[in-house]
């Protein structure tokens, strides 16, 4: 024991010094880590709409209340803002209907940046993932239509809409977007 204790006396700087650059670099990697994804919703538009279809073909959009309507359309344009100083990703982005704390459905809105136009109609892919750079903002349009009666039956049941994503730890955060 003594023959230990003399030998730490005589390394006594080196291992302090050692001690302190490896507290140094643990601590500044903890402290790079501090921060999360913040969400903030620039334009959201949900609309209930009757889809009437004449006897040449042709749809007629009105607006409608949520009870009587057969389609749904919500846009939406939101700003992600990483506060950390380490690279996040978003992944498995969701627009998540709720009743009261109950989750009534989710469905993967679409990237309104991808659209793209034929002759007749268009396309957008939905939205996969994105990373985020450290202290950076960036902007999302998303969007969503349902046609699908069964679907919509069950979005006419719910009075809440969240986003929900996963991050880097498999995490879901999400922010509400509107009471319906």
């Amino acid at each position: 024991m003594d023959d230990f204790l003399s030998v730490v006396e005589k390394f006594e700087g080196i291992i302090g010094a050692l001690l302190g650059v490896m507290m140094t670099l643990i601590l500044t990697e903890v402290f790079k880590r501090i921060g999360n994804i913040k969400f903030y919703t620039k334009f959201l538009d949900v609309v209930y709409e009757v889809r009437d279809v004449d006897s040449w073909g042709q749809t007629t959009n009105r607006k409608a209340v949520k009870d009587e309507a057969n389609f749904l359309r919500v846009e939406l344009t939101l700003e992600v803002y990483n506060s950390s100083d380490t690279p996040k990703i978003l992944r498995d982005v969701n627009l998540v209907f709720y009743n009261g704390k109950r989750k009534i459905l989710s469905v993967e809105p679409e990237d309104k940046s991808t659209e793209r136009f034929a002759a007749a109609s268009f396309h957008r892919d939905k939205f996969g993932f994105t990373n985020i750079k450290p202290k950076e903002i960036i902007s999302i349009n998303l969007v969503y239509n349902c046609y699908d009666q069964k679907i919509l039956d069950q979005i006419k049941r719910s009075n809440k809409v969240y986003l929900e994503s996963r991050d880097y730890k498999n995490k879901i955060v999400g922010v509400i977007l509107t009471d319906l």
